[in-house]
């Protein structure tokens, strides 16, 4: 879990962030996302930054259960709509 909140806050919080999640382990975060479900449920916050995450790792799989948690999206994460739109457009593509 704490894995994934880490992960989870390098995009928004790092100049570099999209070079640094290329280090990242997706199977690592991805579980600790499933764990924190489990436990705690979630939250839009971590939905949207969830969706991201697979959406770097290229997991539409994962991406379209995320986008299915999102009440709306949060521009921290996405930085802007359209690229919200485009993600999610991937996610849920035949």
């Amino acid at each position: 879990m704490f894995y994934f909140e880490i992960v989870g806050t390098l995009r928004c919080y790092c100049q570099k962030g999209m070079e640094v999640l290329s280090h990242t382990s997706w199977p690592r975060t991805k579980q600790g996302y499933e764990n924190m479900q489990k436990l705690y449920a979630t939250s839009n916050l971590k939905a949207n930054r969830f969706a991201f995450l697979a959406y770097v790792a290229k997991d539409r799989g994962a991406a379209q259960e995320a986008f299915a948690s999102i009440d709306k999206p949060l521009l921290e994460v996405w930085t802007r709509k359209d690229v919200f739109d485009s993600v999610q457009a991937w996610a849920t593509a035949p």
